[in-house]
């Protein structure tokens, strides 16, 4: 699958790219959403795996940007605030992040999409 993974940690960010294209997947990260929104418009991804609490903001201004497709939007953080994702988007995942279940759910998103 092609990601777009948004994370300001640049230690999470390059453990978790590297991490992902280990599993197989071409990984293009950024650490905010200005750079994010700007990929997005360019770009068509996959998925989306970001972090709640970014520099500029959070997910929900990719929403009601209309860039984020939220079935496809994986949000991971240790920020409590991010609870208000449930049910917003395809899955939420608190800190410290489980590979095997960060795995699981991109192979849901893969199987939706019709991929192998």
């Amino acid at each position: 699958m092609f990601l777009l993974l948004i994370e300001d940690d640049l230690a999470q960010l390059q453990a978790l790219k590297f991490l992902l294209e280990t599993l197989g997947h071409r990984v293009e990260a950024t650490t905010d959403l200005a750079s994010g929104s700007q990929r997005l418009g360019q770009t068509k991804f996959d998925a989306v795996v970001t972090d709640y609490s970014l520099p500029d903001g959070n997910p929900k201004h990719l929403i009601q940007q209309g860039l984020l497709d939220t079935e496809r939007t994986i949000v991971v953080s240790g920020d409590p605030r991010a609870e208000e994702m449930k049910g917003r988007v395809a899955y939420l995942f608190r800190k410290p992040l489980s590979m095997g279940r960060l795995e699981e759910a991109l192979g849901v998103l893969r199987a939706a999409k019709g991929e192998r």
